[in-house]
């Protein structure tokens, strides 16, 4: 009836584009014939445009030519809209559904006033439209079979319940260590394989996602065309705390579209490090029975853990590994140390760059395919502050503190190397008692403190970007170079501003709460009163009594032998206060009250 291609030709791509999106979205939501005879059609269309908006189209078109007669269309476009070309798409495939419900509503097939050629074109639409809903019903009953019978075979809804068996196997981690890159977070690339019993060769998995997510929730896994079911359980014993932190921890493409993509899983370091400490104290513990015929100096394989390939599997030394901390000193006029870390390994010094660290909970390395842990004092945060050690250069000002004070405790984690020999540079321990001085203001609220700290003859701020180049050099003395207390000093500014805000360019601390200020001055101000001199304004001493009441306590006998009365004295700023309100502070450990009005 009409050749809609033909009429599509009047309009822009891009209109045809837009028009195309809007049919594709289903936002026509109507087209019906208002006027039909043997030269042309007049249709009325509803579009659902923007932001909801419902635009009314209505077409005129010449049958004979195939040609636009008018068009009109109440959305805000002056020419030919996205609307329109939307109707001309619907009209492509349900132009006969059109027609027959046009012919059905006006009676055509009764009527007098209609030519036998447009009944003709009607009776055609009509078996055009039956046969297509014939086909359309046909495909959508065939869809439907396939769902259906697709979930009546697999839904567990309708599946006999069976008895679970669970088949057993053991874990096999094939990793890879990617190239360290700065400012990026180093991610362990892992693959995996099963020993089983029924097979002599391991079984790679080559969906790692579905493997995990298997055990994880005990499904049915289809591997090498043989279905499994895994769970925890499946594994032996003391290889389950390695399969549960693979399962907790590993990450995967959601949508791998490549092998590699779906073979591989991936951990973070730390956590992997995690890994490889649980291995290493299974392989321990298997080694407790046979300490007595095994060498130190021998490598043995780490349970589970494969090393790039199935057939490298990784090693592990029982021995643990070491710092070596060689101390470099530069001659005066500079008067500096240096400290160059290394690692040793199997009594070799080994540079950091040449080894893998695992900063976690239980720290090691790898160095050539072996696995090495460190001694139990050795924490996470010694390796995080491994590096910056040989960033640091000691001037001569804080030799007495690195020297007195820094090489005692470095020693205890690590051995002390000295380059040529250990140059002598005089030095003196402080041994007085570490004192400090607080000075304080008070302002619309806001507390403001600034600390520094008392050697005796001078003062040094606590804020070591507000130090001075001539109140560093107070440390060099005649006799030496004094020691600075600086553990102590970042234990006393620990506990005294705790919670504090401090401004790194002014060196101050700033506390705005009224509750974290009360607390400082009731709390933190009587306890430390004795090593820190606190200077307080007088607005702010206003704002609080200490209390030095006294306590007067009389018993007085009674006739019963089992009832003492007790008369309780107060004569003080607590002369007034209710038990109740004192036995609430003992209760929640306050060590303040707050009065409703202050007393002169």
């Amino acid at each position: 009836m009409l050749n809609v291609r033909k009429l599509k030709q009047d309009f822009s791509q891009n209109v045809l584009k837009e028009g195309k999106t809007l049919f594709d979205e289903k936002k026509v939501m109507s087209v019906k014939i208002l006027e039909l005879d043997d030269s042309k059609v007049r249709i009325s269309a509803k579009v659902l445009g923007q932001y909801d908006n419902t635009y009314e189209s209505v077409i005129e078109i010449d049958r004979i030519e195939c040609e636009m007669i008018d068009s009109d269309c109440d959305c805000p476009y002056r020419y030919d809209c996205q609307h329109i070309a939307a109707v001309l798409y619907y009209l492509e495939i349900h132009l006969d559904e059109i027609l027959v419900n046009f012919s059905r509503e006006n009676d055509l097939q009764t009527s007098d006033d209609v030519s036998v050629h447009l009944l003709e074109i009607v009776k055609e639409a009509a078996e055009k439209e039956e046969m297509r809903q014939g086909v359309q019903f046909q495909k959508e009953v065939l869809e439907e079979y396939q769902l259906s019978a697709k979930i009546l075979a697999e839904s567990p809804f309708f599946l006999p319940i069976e008895e679970r068996t669970y088949d057993r196997a053991e874990l096999q981690i094939i990793f890879q260590l990617p190239v360290e890159q700065e400012g990026t977070k180093p991610i362990v690339e892992m693959q995996f394989a099963l020993r089983l019993p029924s097979r002599s060769k391991p079984l790679f998995i080559l969906n790692v996602k579905d493997f995990i997510e298997g055990i994880r929730h005990e499904e049915y896994l289809i591997l090498s065309g043989k279905r499994y079911l895994f769970s925890l359980d499946s594994f032996p014993k003391e290889h389950r705390g390695i399969v549960r932190m693979i399962i907790d921890y590993s990450r995967f493409h959601d949508k791998a579209v490549t092998e590699k993509g779906q073979r591989s899983a991936y951990i973070e370091a730390k956590t992997f490090g995690l890994v490889l400490a649980e291995s290493y104290a299974i392989a321990m513990q298997e080694l407790e029975g046979k300490r007595s015929g095994f060498s130190q100096e021998e490598f043995l394989n780490l349970p589970c853990i494969y090393f790039d390939t199935i057939e490298e599997p990784l090693n592990f030394s029982v021995a643990p590994v070491s710092f070596n901390m060689n101390i470099e000193y530069i001659d005066p006029p500079a008067s500096k140390v240096l400290i160059n870390p290394t690692i040793i390994v199997d009594q070799q010094q080994v540079i950091l760059e040449e080894v893998r660290f695992f900063e976690c909970a239980y720290p090691g390395l790898i160095h050539n395919n072996v696995y090495y842990r460190f001694k139990p004092e050795i924490k996470r945060a010694h390796l995080q502050h491994l590096f910056t050690l040989r960033s640091m250069t000691v001037p001569h000002p804080l030799l007495g503190t690195f020297i007195e004070n820094g090489l005692v405790e470095l020693g205890k984690f690590s051995k002390i190397t000295h380059e040529k020999g250990r140059q002598f540079y005089p030095t003196l321990p402080f041994v007085g008692t570490l004192k400090a001085i607080c000075d304080l203001s008070y302002l619309d609220g806001e507390l403001e403190a600034n600390l520094s700290f008392d050697y005796g003859t001078f003062t040094v701020p606590s804020s070591h970007l507000k130090l001075a180049y001539e109140e560093a050099c107070r440390f060099v003395q005649d006799v030496g170079v004094l020691a600075r207390d600086l553990v102590h000093e970042a234990k006393i500014l620990r506990e005294l501003f705790q919670d504090f805000q401090f401004l790194e360019e002014s060196g101050h601390f700033i506390a705005r709460s009224d509750k974290k200020i009360i607390e400082f001055m009731t709390e933190v101000v009587p306890k430390f009163n004795t090593t820190v001199t606190f200077n307080c304004p007088q607005n702010l001493l206003d704002q609080f009594i200490y209390d030095k009441t006294r306590f007067g306590l009389n018993l007085v006998h009674l006739d019963r032998m089992d009832a003492y009365m007790i008369e309780l004295k107060v004569d003080g700023d607590l002369k007034g206060v209710t038990m109740d309100r004192l036995w609430e502070c003992i209760l929640s450990k306050r060590a303040f009250l707050e009065l409703e009005s202050p007393k002169n």
